[in-house]
């Protein structure tokens, strides 16, 4: 059975991000389940959390790419940018 719901060291390790920087950065901007003192992270938070993230980041590149700003560094083979 898959787990639904992590504890803050797990949620950190699987965002491959420090407690601290989970406390800090993540925790505020998601809802978690409390069982007695335990604070759990439910797996679909993480989840939704890294889908806000990720179509900022996308919406980014979409829009330096409109605007002709090249995404990466490395030169092509045949020498041509």
């Amino acid at each position: 059975m898959t787990k639904l719901l992590l504890s803050r060291a797990e949620a950190a390790e699987v965002l491959d991000v420090s407690e601290d920087f989970f406390d800090e950065h993540i925790r505020p901007e998601i809802r978690v389940v409390y069982e007695g003192r335990r604070v759990l992270i439910p797996v679909r938070e993480i989840e939704k959390w890294i889908d806000r993230h990720a179509s900022r980041v996308l919406g980014l590149f979409w829009r330096a790419a409109s605007a002709g700003v090249p995404l990466t560094t490395q030169t092509p083979k045949d020498g041509t940018r």
